[in-house]
């Protein structure tokens, strides 16, 4: 590849988050995530600028220069276009797809890398929506694992009927490995 990459972020704490970065060569380098803006009657959604947004995990890609500009245009259309935010319907997740889509989707990740300060601690749904993009990685799967294990108690993932439900799923690796659709 040509040094263009691609990073897909997740905050894993609290209320769930994905969003983007990509950088070209030169160091330029262009990070959005969709999150609600303002509510009339529905909420209505904006690409955000999310430099600056808490992170769990990132995953990086090596991209080329051309798959770079097509990735550039599908965050422009988002910008440019008057969309309502809808978790499960439309959030955050979509943005990263709809960019992702332009390289062949989430397989392939070059690397990982955890932020050491950051807690892993969310919902029966951010569980599921976010193991759905990671569920092929069986090493990311297992250092999550690890991660959540280390966390000490105080840090309770989820109740039992949604931990129950998360686990049927198919997606939560669980606190001891992975899940036994993998």
């Amino acid at each position: 590849m040509d040094g263009h990459k691609a990073r897909v972020y997740y905050d894993l704490e609290g209320i769930p988050h994905t969003w983007i970065q990509l950088s070209a060569p030169d160091g330029t380098t262009n990070t959005r995530g969709f999150a609600p803006a303002a509510y009339v009657p529905v909420w209505k959604g904006s690409v955000n600028d999310d430099t600056d947004h808490q992170w769990t995990l990132y995953r990086e890609y090596d991209i080329t220069k051309t798959q770079y500009q097509e990735m550039q245009r599908v965050i422009e259309n988002w910008e440019n276009r008057d969309l309502s935010y809808v978790f499960g319907q439309r959030d955050c997740r979509d943005l990263v797809h709809d960019v992702m889509a332009k390289r062949g989707g989430h397989e392939g990740a070059t690397g990982y890398m955890f932020n050491s300060q950051a807690k892993i601690a969310y919902t029966a749904e951010g569980s599921v929506t976010i193991f759905k993009e990671l569920g092929n990685d069986p090493n990311l799967l297992d250092d999550i694992s690890t991660k959540i294990g280390s966390q000490g108690p105080g840090w309770d993932l989820l109740d039992g009927f949604a931990a129950q439900e998360a686990m049927e799923s198919g997606y939560w690796p669980g606190p001891y490995g992975h899940s036994p659709g993998m």
